[in-house]
């Protein structure tokens, strides 16, 4: 799994919002299946300088209750590109934006965002 932010420094007055892109990649030889308990892939949370939590990027979606599988073939990838929002940010400083493949902890990344004026 990969993680990019774009951009991975922010102007709290000029943005309202981020780009988080996640990349599932499969470089071994066998086809691998995850299993999910919803329609949500990801999760993705923004913490604060001080390590409180400023939002979760679930709350702002919509996702269907019913369970479903996703193969990934040898070679093949997958990417999600999701927008999160700074609302919750008011402080400049190092953010964290935790990054995780639902029902995975194997399968997780925290990434650092600068927030400036």
């Amino acid at each position: 799994m990969s993680v990019e932010l774009d951009p991975a420094t922010v102007s709290l007055a000029a943005r309202r919002s981020f780009e988080v892109v996640v990349m599932l990649r499969n470089t071994s030889k066998q086809t691998v299946a995850l299993s999910f308990p919803t329609s949500q892939r990801i999760e993705i949370l923004l913490r604060g300088p001080g390590g409180q939590s400023l939002g979760r990027w679930s709350d702002d979606q919509v996702f269907t209750q019913e369970t479903s599988y996703l193969a990934i073939n040898p070679g093949e990838r997958v990417e999600y590109r999701e927008t999160v929002s700074l609302r919750g940010a008011k402080t400049p400083g190092i953010h964290t934006v935790d990054v995780s493949v639902v029902g995975r902890s194997d399968l997780s990344s925290a990434l650092t965002l600068e927030a400036t004026r």
